[in-house]
C-alpha cells in the first residue's frame, strides 16, 4: 500500500490517497479480526500464515 503521506497533486487527490489507504486498513482489519488466530495458532500455524498473507494483499 503507497504511503499517504507521501500523495502529491492536488488537495482533493492528496485526501483521496488518504482515504483510499483508510478503506485498505479498515478492510485488512476487519479481515484479521474474523480469524479464529487463538485456534489456528497452536493447531493449524501454516493456515494463519496464509490468511495473513492474503489479508495483507487484500484490498476492498
Amino acid at each position: 500500500m503507497d504511503d499517504p503521506a507521501k500523495a502529491t497533486g492536488s488537495e482533493a487527490e492528496i485526501e483521496a490517497a488518504f482515504e483510499r489507504a483508510y478503506r485498505i486498513l479498515r478492510h485488512r482489519i476487519e479481515a484479521l479480526l474474523q480469524l479464529p488466530v487463538a485456534e489456528w495458532v497452536n493447531e493449524d500455524p501454516q493456515r494463519l500464515r496464509a490468511e495473513l498473507e492474503r489479508i495483507g494483499h487484500s484490498e476492498p
